[in-house]
């Protein structure tokens, strides 16, 4: 109960269920006022996150009113998720939609009507605008698709990608 991403985490569950009260919507205006100043974590009211949501450091996450994330995510420090113009000018509200268990790496931007599959994987400080495919992994400014990591799995976790020499001494 002492992890701030964790209490962040419980706070925007209650401020979710007061939302879709027409009646309790100054509450869970308040709610996300207060996880905003404890936490530093902006989850806009009407944004909507699947269970197992894990914060690591709460500090500089915004999720804005329309995305839509998926189980079992993880979130780091410093994400955004949100729509390109903030404002709805250029189209509309066009927020991303993320899949489930995905980690979004520390500072990682995802912009516009995106979609972010299943299992998928976001690099430190990426920009993402376009479609990423699942089971892959996502990183630079634009960000990119890792090749050999389009819609496949990763390399399993004991297994190392590059083979190891070991010292014969």
């Amino acid at each position: 109960m002492s992890h701030p991403g964790f209490r962040a985490v419980v706070l925007f569950r209650v401020q979710e269920r007061l939302t879709r009260v027409t009646r309790a919507l100054p509450l869970a205006r308040l709610i996300h006022t207060i996880n905003l100043a404890l936490h530093g974590i902006d989850f806009v009211l009407g944004a909507g996150i699947g269970p197992g949501l894990r914060v690591e450091h709460p500090v500089g996450i915004v999720v804005g009113a329309g995305v839509r994330v998926g189980a079992d995510a993880t979130i780091l420090q410093n994400v955004t998720l949100g729509e390109r113009h903030g404002d709805g000018s250029g189209g509309g509200h066009d927020c991303p939609v993320v899949g489930d268990r995905v980690v979004l790496g520390a500072g990682c931007v995802l912009i516009g009507g995106i979609v972010v599959g299943d299992d998928v994987s976001i690099g430190a400080n990426a920009v993402v605008t376009s479609d990423v495919p699942s089971g892959s992994t996502a990183v630079g400014v634009p960000a990119k698709v890792l090749p050999g990591q389009r819609g496949g799995r990763s390399p399993e976790p004991d297994r190392h990608p590059l083979p190891i020499e070991r010292d014969s001494r």
